[in-house]
């Protein structure tokens, strides 16, 4: 408890000496780094390097379905340094401290969003509460739950907001520890990464459009297996990124791949479901309330979204109607595999099919300021009565 009181205090020192001097630091640029590399090309050169050395890799065995990684091998397996990240122990990376960063987007009212960090790297613009509040949440996730958005627009908190109005007696800390480039991995190494600060339920941000995808290559490489080579056609990547790049993250490279390797379908259903359950049990344990948010790709939620520009990736694929449906088959299968041993399941699809106004930005496909307020509203019951 302590060191844990010391560097918070720490850190509300540091953001106070800091602050003015990453304020004429802000970088301007039209939009966030697109990572089109999903690691598996990287690691599989990594593997094929390190064949008949007797040296360790680096990978040691956690707790509870947790591998922890060095810095070296975990760059390799999570493009770290490309990310623009820094490595951590226990999550493999998460965002640099004291990030001051401002992106142009002509969608968001203002026209521009700020990614600002705290001394933990979280997404907040303040520090921890260096007393325990009476409800402390840690809500982790991928770019979706980062926010393409200003840090009081996403839905943790958000989430916080509306709990505080609802019970305006309690103290409530809602703090977004949601990382770009996070997957189920990712999410049971943060669980372990911000567990000391005694939290009471753990938020975990599942985004169909490449979480499963994301799982392979690391659930390989930890298994001991050989990692496939990847077969990507650089003239249909290059084709693709002309009409949409973000496109190709958020969703039509993991349609591309399963469509490819259907095998792969059931794998990295297995991985997740693993991996997830390995954290509940991490979480009842530590006495944890584990949520698991379903954040569905805009193409399974909203078919007429960008209708041309889809019909075109499509094409370019070449994938059929039950090649497009890869990831609601996932989310089915691998919510109802986690339902069965009662983990909370927030599954956003149905309030987002049901909506009335756009939930994604179309310039890159992460959810809009709506997506984020509909998502908090939809979490919102589990905690307030």
């Amino acid at each position: 408890m302590p060191s844990k009181i010391l560097a918070i205090l720490i850190g509300l020192t540091l953001s106070a000496l800091l602050s003015w001097w990453l304020i004429d630091r802000e970088s301007e640029k039209s939009s966030p780094a697109i990572t089109l590399l999903d690691g598996r090309e990287a690691l599989f050169e990594f593997q094929k390097s390190q064949m008949g050395k007797s040296s360790s890799d680096g990978a040691r065995r956690g707790e509870l379905g947790h591998r922890i990684l060095n810095e070296r091998v975990a760059d390799v397996v999570f493009n770290i340094t490309k990310r623009g990240l820094i490595y951590d122990p226990l999550a493999y990376f998460k965002r640099p401290p004291f990030t001051r960063l401002k992106f142009k987007l002509k969608e968001h009212p203002a026209g521009v969003w700020h990614l600002n960090t705290n001394s933990l790297g979280l997404r907040e613009d303040r520090e921890l509460s260096p007393t325990q509040p009476d409800l402390r949440m840690f809500v982790t996730g991928d770019s979706h739950t980062d926010g393409v958005c200003e840090n009081f627009e996403s839905y943790p908190h958000l989430l916080e907001d509306s709990i505080k109005a609802a019970n305006p007696e309690r103290t409530v800390e809602v703090l977004n520890g949601g990382v770009g480039g996070y997957s189920f991995y990712n999410y049971i190494g943060a669980f372990d990464l911000y567990k000391e600060y005694q939290m009471d339920a753990y938020i975990v941000g599942v985004y169909g459009g490449n979480d499963f995808l994301g799982v392979i290559g690391p659930h390989l490489y930890f298994q001991g297996k050989p990692i496939p080579q990847p077969i990507r056609d650089k003239a249909q990547v290059g084709a693709a990124k002309k009409i949409n790049a973000s496109a190709l993250s958020q969703g039509f490279f993991a349609l591309s791949h399963f469509a490819s390797k259907p095998g792969d379908e059931a794998l990295a259903l297995h991985a997740a479901s693993e991996v997830t359950l390995a954290l509940a049990e991490r979480c009842k344990q530590a006495g944890v309330r584990l949520v698991i948010v379903y954040i569905p790709p805009v193409y399974d939620v909203l078919p007429d979204f960008e209708s041309d520009e889809t019909s075109k990736l499509r094409e370019i694929f070449d994938l059929d109607d039950d090649e497009m449906k890869v990831t609601e088959r996932q989310a089915n299968a691998y919510l109802s595999s986690i339902r069965e041993v009662d983990i909370d399941v927030v599954d956003m699809r149905p309030s987002f099919k049901a909506a009335k106004e756009e939930l994604y930005w179309r310039h890159d496909h992460h959810i809009n300021l709506a997506g984020h307020r509909l998502i908090a509203e939809a979490i919102k019951p589990l905690f307030v009565k």
